[in-house]
Parts: C-alpha cells; sequence; structure tokens
C-alpha cells in the first residue's frame, strides 16, 4: 500500500458541519460557520467555503465577541447558533477576534445547504485518490451518503481512499459503524 503524502490534503472539499443546521434539517439561514464554545467564548470551528463567513474573512479559530454589538456573555451553544441564524438576506455586525487583533465585519445571511458527506478526487501523479469527509453521523442516510459518494469515486476509478472524519460533530453510533 503507498502512504499518502499529507501534503496533498490542503483542506476539505465544500461542506460545513451540519451541528448549525436545524434538527432533520439539511438547510438553515445563517452564516456558514460551525462554532463550539471554549471556556465561555464561542469559537469558529469551521467556516463552510464561499458562504457568508468565508466571504466577510471569517477562519477557524476567531473568537465571537458580540453581534449588533451585544456581546456574547455566558451563552448557551444553542443561544450562540440562534443569534448567527435568521431570515436570509438579514445583515449583522460581528465583532471577534483573532490573535490579538479585533474585527468588525457586517455578514448578509444567506440559506446554508449542509452536506453532510463530500467527496472529490485527488489527482497524484500516477495516482488517483478518493476524499471521502464526513462531517457527522447523526443524519439518518449517512451511510446512504457514504455509499453514493464511494459509488462517484469508484466509477471514478481512484487507486485508494482518504476517509475524512476530523472535526467530526459525533452522533449515532450505528451510523458511524
Amino acid at each position: 500500500a503507498k502512504i499518502m503524502p499529507a501534503k496533498l490534503v490542503k483542506g476539505e472539499p465544500g461542506g460545513e458541519a451540519p451541528g448549525n443546521a436545524k434538527a432533520g434539517s439539511s438547510r438553515y439561514s445563517g452564516i456558514g460557520v460551525a462554532v463550539e464554545l471554549i471556556g465561555n467564548t464561542p469559537t469558529v470551528s469551521r467556516v463552510l467555503p464561499g458562504g457568508p463567513a468565508d466571504k466577510a474573512g471569517l477562519r477557524k479559530h476567531d473568537l465571537l465577541l458580540a453581534i449588533d454589538g451585544a456581546p456574547f456573555e455566558d451563552v448557551s451553544m444553542q443561544a450562540t447558533l440562534n443569534r448567527l441564524r435568521g431570515p436570509e438576506g438579514t445583515q449583522l455586525d460581528l465583532q471577534f477576534k483573532r490573535g490579538q487583533a479585533l474585527h468588525s465585519v457586517r455578514v448578509v445571511r444567506e440559506e446554508i445547504a449542509v452536506k453532510n458527506v463530500v467527496s472529490s478526487v485527488i489527482d497524484e501523479d500516477v495516482f488517483d485518490w478518493g476524499y471521502l469527509k464526513v462531517h457527522s453521523f447523526v443524519e439518518q442516510n449517512t451511510c446512504r451518503d457514504v455509499g453514493r459518494e464511494l459509488d462517484k469515486l469508484l466509477d471514478e476509478k481512484v487507486s485508494g481512499l482518504i476517509l475524512d472524519v476530523r472535526d467530526n460533530a459525533g452522533g449515532r453510533i450505528d451510523q458511524a459503524v
């Protein structure tokens, strides 16, 4: 078996952790980030490529400080997500910290389509590698989605497979198995 050099995995193709999605839904209106609470501070754990937060310049590890001047102080994860979500087309002024620098950006909420399982082909000289990213195991259809994406990769005649479950939102053990 050939070991794939780490330099070839330059990130992951589109998609976002469905931890931001409403239960049972694959769509929501928001800014396109996944967050986690570190201490009591909401922290960006993933930015949806091409989404509103990405366009506004947010990055993984940014600390969310306030929305429209109202600080995030001792808020729950759900309260944080509720403040980031809102009707499509509405805007919010977001203050965040990156390193020691403070930033303010205006972000317009969009409908975000959450794709739990994504795949792509990575070309490396002689070999084509299939890249399969599973964002979480909470959806009832995770197994079906993995099968569908795997079939697409096999149709491309990939030489090997990278199964990426990094930064996974977790979920149901039967879906993981």
